[in-house]
């Protein structure tokens, strides 16, 4: 009976990143009008700017766990055979061993990296359409 409910509990990071979307479009669309009537205030660019921080953040926080997730899982395949039959502690329900094992690794002791790097990936992307919005708005 656990392993049947486990798939309602299973979200893929594409899944997430539609949710996100969504969430934007129906917040962005307040700051995103104030740019195209000209009303460009300090704090309006700074609202946009954070808001953008976030979305692609978020993303980005998604997409690199599912690609170390996929690289640790290729990398262990490829490189420690005997290993893809270890099962991971609690992770493992749907998952192949090798797979869950690498996700595991992916929230616990990558999980700072890959929040730090993709923090770091999100500033220069916030910035970079913040200053593309003001230069056409303005």
């Amino acid at each position: 009976a656990a392993s049947s409910l486990a798939s309602v509990f299973l979200v893929s990071p594409a899944m997430v990143e539609h949710l996100w979307d969504d969430f934007y479009q129906q917040w962005g669309e307040g700051a995103e009008a104030r740019y195209t009537s000209g009303e460009v205030t300090a704090i309006c660019a700074a609202v946009y700017f954070l808001l953008l921080l976030s979305l692609y953040w978020g993303q980005n926080v998604c997409k690199g766990v599912s690609d170390v997730t996929a690289a640790g899982a290729i990398g262990a395949w490829v490189f420690v055979p005997e290993t893809v039959a270890a099962p991971a502690p609690c992770v493992g329900l749907l998952l192949k061993p090798v797979v869950s094992n690498a996700l595991l690794r992916a929230m616990t002791t990558c999980f700072g990296s890959i929040c730090f790097g993709t923090l770091v990936v999100a500033v220069v992307q916030a910035l970079v359409a913040t200053l593309k919005q003001l230069k056409y708005s303005g």
